[in-house]
């Protein structure tokens, strides 16, 4: 493009904006960077939940008989305080293990025939931010890892997968394969969360996997106040001061970042949040 004559600020004012714009592809869509934190080949991030229920979204099942590798590994990311990333077991009555958070940590409940406990530790996850977890199981020991340090070391709990009387193991993400009512300590079981590069036992031996019909994919990115548990409160000044809305959200996902509210906070004045009070149709009271 040449600029002269008289023309020439205003050709040059145009080169100007046409630099700041975004790259565009051939539909004329701008390129969308993608963070270091995202390899260009990795499948999208699974959202943990179906809902206000217990259902997984996803069932592995496992032969143990052919298991050369006794370890998963997993990045998780969710603002949400409470629920279970995954649950396993070869027996739903006597042999179980659940991975969950309780307060924002990791929490640790199994059931077996060497231990029957609850157990909780590590640093709080509900911030937002991607976390490396890998569980392990090593002789008699279960071994829980964040970030890349041991954050728990539980001895004497479990033993070889391959020696289980039940040669087959399910592993449900983000659900229950029993009543939440037959958890050691009692815990909300959906979670608002996502969970990616997931690395499963062996693959080898995994026998089949299924699918809910309703699993959706997360978005990369994530910024606070994308997240707001069942209660939170949100009133909204229509037109002038004399007019506003207000209304409780109730089980609202917002891990899609469809709803920024502060974005919406910060451009505006009349618009502000708080818990919903305690009533009969709501049992929620907590400030958010």
């Amino acid at each position: 493009m040449e600029c002269g004559g008289p023309l020439t600020k205003s050709c040059r004012l145009l080169l100007l904006l046409l630099l700041l714009l975004p790259p565009h592809n051939y539909q004329g869509w701008a390129l969308r960077q993608i963070p270091p934190t995202q390899g260009i080949q990795d499948p999208p991030a699974v959202h943990l939940s179906n809902g206000p229920g217990q259902e997984p979204v996803s069932i592995m099942t496992f032969n143990l008989t052919k298991i050369t590798k006794s370890s998963s590994s997993f990045e998780f990311r969710t603002w949400d305080p409470e629920g279970v990333i995954f649950y396993g077991d070869t027996n739903p009555r006597d042999d179980w293990f659940v991975l969950g958070l309780r307060d924002g940590r990791p929490e640790i409940q199994m059931h077996n025939r060497w231990a029957q406990l609850t157990v909780g530790a590590g640093p709080r996850l509900d911030d937002g931010r991607w976390h490396q977890v890998e569980v392990k199981i090593f002789g008699d020991s279960v071994l829980l890892g964040v970030d890349k340090e041991e954050v728990l070391h539980l001895r004497q709990v479990s033993g070889p997968l391959v020696k289980k009387p039940e040669p087959i193991m399910r592993i449900a993400l983000g659900g229950l394969l029993f009543p939440a009512s037959d958890l050691r300590l009692p815990l909300v079981p959906a979670l608002d969360a996502c969970l990616r590069r997931d690395n499963w036992l062996d693959p080898q031996a995994q026998i089949s996997v299924s699918a809910s019909t309703n699993l959706r994919n997360c978005t990369i990115e994530s910024q606070p106040g994308i997240f707001f548990p069942p209660g939170t409160r949100a009133e909204f000044s229509l037109q002038g001061e004399a007019s506003s809305a207000s209304f409780c959200l109730d089980g609202l996902w917002a891990q899609d970042q469809r709803l920024d509210m502060d974005r919406a906070l910060s451009r505006s004045q009349d618009i502000w949040t708080h818990s919903c009070p305690q009533s009969p149709g709501n049992g929620t009271n907590t400030t958010h």
